[in-house]
């Protein structure tokens, strides 16, 4: 998919890529990364403002290698933007090493950072000959495989049937309204902050939709305060999480006094550079609107999810 933020496009492209993830055992928080890059940027704006500039036509190249089915055109386009990930700054050395690693496979083609860097996932274009010790093989999006280590083995069929509790922690459920959206990998990530108030990059973005790998959402009206549970687990309020959560309630809520439970099952890990809390936040903002009647076109939707996750829009398609 090609996100353009102005003129507002999404693109839809066709392209059947053989993908691994790596995850490299340890994540840095979006907003801290985020601030880190909001100082350099401040510091030296002329040198980013480039930088950003090609991370642009970086991905139109990889946009343009696609439509016409060229593997090695896309894949150039790829390393192109993982250098410009290194001159950011985002590519640490343990995330090099991993990278390195998987480019020195047969079967890879090229690869870079996921997400924001400084941690989480390193994903490559193609795939591992065989299976190396501590790894696992699971089905994936394509026909092909998805590797993580053990410790992100939480990859499981998404629990369309799971009961929710109508009890003193949970409040009064009524009415449940459910959405499903796919996470969504940025292959090419946006960068810099072209707008603060409706959240909008100054770089378009090339990412890929994972069918059947996601999150599904069910909200309920709650009498009884605010209420997150995510793959069966209640959210303490006390959590960051939570508390993002609320926030982005607080813009919603028709009147005082009126709660959600929000009940959210990923079958993709969780804070591991897979996009699992945006594709979570995207279900929940198709889920209000649904719950609310609102019938909000895909822009006014686009404008909602992006409040909490700018790449959350990414996940509504």
């Amino acid at each position: 998919m090609h996100y353009r933020p102005e003129p507002f496009l999404v693109e839809p492209l066709k392209a059947d890529l053989p993908l691994c993830a790596v995850y490299s055992g340890y994540k840095t928080p979006t907003a801290e990364v985020l601030a880190i890059m909001a100082k350099r940027e401040q510091e030296n704006p002329t040198r980013y403002a480039s930088l950003y500039r090609q991370i642009g036509e970086a991905t139109l190249q990889g946009v343009h290698a696609l439509k016409r089915q060229d593997l090695m055109a896309f894949t150039k386009a790829l390393k192109i933007n993982q250098q410009l990930m290194r001159e950011l700054g985002v590519s640490d050395e343990k995330l090099e090493s991993i990278i390195a690693d998987l480019e020195s496979q047969p079967g890879i083609l090229a690869a870079k950072i996921s997400g924001s860097g400084l941690g989480d996932c390193v994903i490559g274009i193609g795939l591992f000959t065989s299976p190396q010790a501590g790894e696992v093989e699971i089905e994936s999006f394509t026909s092909d495989s998805v590797k993580l280590p053990h410790s992100l083995l939480s990859l499981r069929k998404i629990c369309l049937s799971r009961k929710v509790r109508d009890d003193k922690t949970v409040g009064l459920l009524r009415h449940p309204i459910s959405q499903i959206t796919p996470t969504n990998i940025a292959l090419i990530k946006y960068w810099g902050k072209r707008d603060k108030k409706l959240n909008l990059p100054v770089t378009s973005s090339l990412s890929i939709a994972l069918p059947g790998l996601g999150a599904r959402t069910q909200i309920f009206r709650n009498n009884h305060g605010d209420a997150l549970i995510l793959n069966g687990k209640v959210i303490s309020r006390h959590n960051k999480f939570y508390r993002r959560l609320v926030a982005f309630l607080d813009q919603v809520r028709p009147e005082p006094g009126y709660h959600y439970t929000v009940i959210t099952d990923s079958n993709i890990p969780i804070a591991a550079g897979l996009a699992s809390s945006a594709s979570g936040f995207a279900a929940l903002v198709k889920a209000l609107d649904q719950h609310h009647g609102w019938q909000s076109d895909d822009q006014a939707l686009s404008i909602l999810a992006r409040k909490v996750s700018c790449s959350a829009c990414r996940s509504l398609r």
